[in-house]
């Protein structure tokens, strides 16, 4: 195994676990041999890798009526059986990986300064993809 040393700068960046693992593939696969500076994540997979055993990403993006990013926006990413709690990071992302389902979206907290006048459910397509949701700022 390499030895070194990786630091990040922002807290929080990694929002999924595939991020986590895409970003230290570089760095710990059997035929490394020097050092390597990623400034970005690599990119996402494929739809082919995407879709494998039925697997999708799912994005939310949150953004301000000027078109920036809204971090801390607090949902519940629910299925028929259950519903777990995510919060948008500072690029006001919400990003999961699960498998091909119709998911609904429960908008349950919102900071400070703006507001949602949406419907308060937001349905997922089964399919994945990046959903873009708009918060007014006060």
């Amino acid at each position: 195994m390499p030895f070194g040393t990786i630091c990040f700068i922002e807290a929080g960046s990694q929002t999924s676990a595939d991020n986590f693992r895409r970003l230290f593939d570089a760095f710990v696969g059997d035929d490394y041999t020097e050092s390597v500076f990623l400034s970005e994540i690599p990119p996402e997979p494929t739809e082919a890798a995407r879709t494998k055993d039925g697997v999708r990403v799912y994005t939310l993006s949150f953004k301000d009526q000027n078109g920036d990013p809204v971090k801390d926006v607090t949902v519940n990413v629910c299925d028929d059986a259950s519903c777990t709690p995510m919060t948008s990071n500072s690029r006001g992302i919400v990003r999961f990986i699960l498998p091909g389902f119709t998911y609904h979206i429960q908008i349950v907290g919102i900071p400070s300064g703006y507001a949602y006048t949406g419907d308060e459910e937001v349905y997922l397509s089964a399919e994945g993809g990046i959903t873009k949701i708009i918060l007014s700022k006060q």
